[in-house]
């Protein structure tokens, strides 16, 4: 009980107090430390399904229940939030929530009257509203909330890539176990995956954000008022024969980056989506973004899962072509992003149509216009470590890079046609074809401009780096390596080369390629029911984003020692309890657990305490290192 009422003083002296906190921020010099610290974060849509569904476009209902089920303790905005739209006066439901704080005495009879309306109605009606709009704010600094019907988890904010590993699997977790407890009081299997498509044209997310100076954010995103065809004449005009360009090229080598990662961060998918279009493989029920796979074939695919994976025979398997039998030529094509379908141009503010390569969207959540938020949307969802770590850690990497001014040089690898470049890069699986058009008129792959980048970070930096950085250019130049050597050192770390090693081992069983496969049918002797070959691998395709650890794919390899891993389960499971200690995330989370009846309003940017009023949390100054130097001072 006491350390509960020192930790509650310290946080609130070091919110609402600014005297000491600013000579504290003096001390550890902490606008030196803005500089040199990268604050990131992800957000990721979760596909969901209702095993047995029957309703074609059910409500958010099953995604609701979820959030209400959530087993982990959280603070809600739905006594204050949830009701905005209803009455439309924010201040009226301040003011309630405040007497209510204070006692139930000191409520009006309207008070009494609004609260008997509002929370008496059936879960049916209210769930939304009940959850709020915003969620679940977690004590380990994340949110968990609903977005369109999928449940999303955006990760507290975090200085480094290996700890957005430890909280975007802290929220799987959190995920997982509220799809637990939901399914048992529904009744009905809920099923979670993690990845990006439905296979039939609609596409959800694994956003990324990224705490830039705000000159950059405006380099990167000051052109999206022009049309593609201004880019590329202003491309051609200022690259050709390679001269370096003007401050505007840094659009273009930033786009030039996000559209070559994906070789190392991509999840795979077999299929093409770029317009809407049945699938064969998810028939039964559909939910509103996701559609369910067939259960019959599920059966086998996750009780056969081990030995399809490890076993070097077909395992009871019959195959039979039918050659007469019309396939679609991309239909069971297999790529290396889930995302690479889904865009069009390449600016655009808009994240689930019309997308953009850059997102132009900015939306800070801080009070500091020395920063901004870049949103970055291009990303697919990833199961494995390696690419989760890739990912963040090179992007950060290269916004740093960009914004030191010596990134210029390199204008001339801005691509002629980045929509197209990005589809082809998707398709070329050695990722050494020279199948990028750049604006002076060369060719290139996409290992020679990661390969370029990478040796402009490396002289950039030097050694002035810290142990995850310098972890992130080992991992990234040795992806780089294998990828032009031996791809297949690979196999165990990145999510695209994991799935095709786990496709084309049971291509080889049941002697049959990616041509002929959507021929094929098959024949288990458990199921004993013929299915398309290529339809069951789209179905294995699916589980492996599972998040399930007793049956999705990606969890049955890792338990078998099959995945290179990066972090340890025990390091997530603190995240799954504890925020960060280095971002405003951690004073977020500490008012979660110890602050949550004295809290009248808090989302990622604001924390509001009955009778003090409400602050704006700095991402950089709402530490444990500033409450563990205040704690020095009182002591």
């Amino acid at each position: 009980m006491f350390l509960r009422l020192v930790l509650t003083f310290l946080i609130i002296y070091v919110i609402f107090f600014s005297s000491p906190l600013t000579e504290i921020k003096n001390d550890l010099n902490i606008r030196r430390f803005k500089l040199a610290k990268m604050i990131m974060g992800s957000e990721t849509e979760y596909a969901i399904l209702v095993k047995g569904a029957s309703d074609a476009r059910p409500d958010n209902s099953a995604a609701y229940l979820l959030l209400k089920k959530c087993p982990y303790p959280f603070f809600s905005r739905s006594h204050l939030y949830g009701w905005r739209r209803r009455d439309g006066d924010f201040q009226i439901e301040a003011e309630r929530m405040a007497r209510l704080l204070a006692g139930p005495e000191h409520l009006t009879a309207e008070d009494k009257e609004w609260f008997q309306e509002h929370f008496d109605l059936p879960l049916s009606q209210r769930s939304e509203a009940l959850i709020g709009a915003l969620g679940l704010l977690l004590e380990n600094g994340s949110r968990f909330y609903v977005d369109m019907s999928h449940p999303e988890f955006s990760t507290a904010e975090v200085t480094n890539a290996r700890d957005l590993i430890l909280y975007e699997k802290a929220g799987e977790i959190i995920v997982e176990a509220s799809r637990r407890k939901a399914s048992a009081e529904l009744g009905q299997e809920i099923k979670i995956y993690k990845n990006n498509s439905d296979g039939k044209g609609s596409s959800y997310a694994c956003h990324e954000n990224y705490l830039v100076p705000a000159s950059l954010f405006r380099e990167i995103t000051r052109e999206s008022m022009m049309s593609s065809e201004w880019y590329r004449q202003y491309y051609e005009r200022n690259c050709r024969n390679g001269a370096s360009s003007n401050r505007g090229s840094l659009a273009g080598i930033f786009a030039a980056f996000l559209i070559t990662r994906q070789i190392f961060c991509g999840a795979g998918k077999i299929g093409v989506e770029r317009e809407k279009s049945e699938s064969c493989y998810l028939r039964e029920q559909k939910f509103r973004h996701f559609t369910g796979r067939s259960e019959r074939c599920g059966e086998y695919v996750e009780s056969d899962i081990v030995d399809s994976v490890t076993s070097k025979t077909s395992n009871g398997v019959e195959t039979e072509e039918t050659p007469a039998t019309p396939v679609d030529k991309d239909a069971y094509r297999f790529q290396i992003s889930q995302r690479a379908d889904f865009f069009t141009r390449l600016y655009s503010a808009e994240t689930t149509r019309e997308r953009g390569i850059i997102n132009t969207r900015d939306r800070s959540y801080l009070n500091d216009f020395d920063f901004s938020r870049l949103h970055v949307i291009i990303g697919d969802s990833n199961m494995a470590e390696w690419s989760i770590f890739l990912k963040t850690g090179v992007t950060a990497l290269i916004l740093d890079w960009l914004s030191s001014g010596f990134a210029e040089r390199l204008g001339h690898l801005a691509f002629k046609e980045p929509v197209k470049a990005l589809r082809e890069i998707s398709f070329d699986l050695t990722c050494k074809k020279a199948v990028i058009k750049l604006a002076n008129g060369t060719t290139v792959s996409a290992l020679d401009v990661q390969k370029e980048l990478l040796k402009a970070v490396k002289e950039y930096r030097g050694n002035n780096l810290t142990s995850v950085e310098a972890d992130v250019i080992e991992k990234w130049s040795y992806a780089l390596d294998a990828l032009e050597r031996d791809p297949s050192l690979l196999d165990d770390k990145l999510d695209w080369r994991i799935k095709k090693r786990i496709f084309e081992r049971y291509l080889v069983k049941c002697g049959a390629n990616w041509d002929n496969c959507g021929r094929k049918t098959i024949k288990t002797k458990k199921s004993g029911v013929a299915e398309n070959l290529g339809c069951w691998l789209k179905q294995l395709d699916i589980e492996y984003h599972n998040i399930n650890p007793d049956t999705g794919v990606y969890h049955v390899l890792q338990n078998q020692g099959a995945i290179k891993r990066i972090v340890s389960d025990e390091e997530i499971s603190n995240a799954v309890g504890n925020p960060p200690t280095d971002t405003r995330a951690y004073i977020r989370g500490m008012a979660a657990r110890h602050l949550k009846e004295l809290i009248t309003d808090m989302h990622w940017h604001i924390l509001e305490i009955h009778g003090l009023g409400r602050v704006q949390l700095d991402p950089f100054d709402c530490t444990k290192g500033i409450v563990d130097v205040l704690l020095k001072k009182f002591k």
